[in-house]
């Protein structure tokens, strides 16, 4: 990240006053790098996203990113991270107060995946439901199955399948 051609990409969008919206890796992987690139572009306005990888061990590091002037963190993904839980999504109000009082909420940004966690929690039970009245195979089911796993939009969706085993 903090190689040659990405810094002056970096400096050339600090120049252009763009705004580098960055999903990292899980944890602290990246932090160091990402710092390099704050302190050299001090201008340069960036938004980590997914709320730092809030679920992965290390994620307060990258939060703790959003103490320089230009930094924010962006909180797209949070439900989807905390998707297990569903609403209320306790674990993501937890991490939330938790980031505010590292970083101070005017630092944090609204996002969300919330239609992509709403539909994968309710297009599940309904199939579960299917299955278990049914009991047998079904084409139908067969298919929305196939179309999840293969269609490139859900392919996070497909690792999904193994919580759920009365798909199998």
């Amino acid at each position: 990240m903090n190689g040659n051609e990405m810094m002056a990409m970096f400096h050339l969008m600090e120049e252009h006053r763009l705004i580098l919206s960055i999903d990292m890796l899980e944890g602290d992987t990246q932090v160091e790098e990402l710092r390099d690139v704050i302190t050299e572009c001090p201008n340069l306005k960036i938004a980590i996203g997914h709320f730092g990888m809030v679920t992965f061990p290390g994620w307060t590091e990258q939060i703790k990113l959003a103490r320089y002037p230009n930094v924010f963190i962006e909180s797209g993904g949070i439900t989807w991270l905390f998707n297990d839980e569903f609403y209320p999504f306790k674990g993501a109000v937890r991490a939330i107060r938790e980031a505010a009082g590292l970083v101070g909420m005017e630092k944090l940004m609204w996002g969300s995946d919330y239609p992509r966690t709403l539909f994968f929690q309710c297009y599940f039970r309904k199939l579960s439901a299917l299955m278990c009245r049914k009991r047998g195979k079904s084409v139908f089911l067969s298919y929305c199955i196939y179309f999840i796993v293969h269609h490139p939009s859900f392919t996070l969706l497909a690792t999904k399948i193994q919580i759920y085993p009365l798909f199998l």
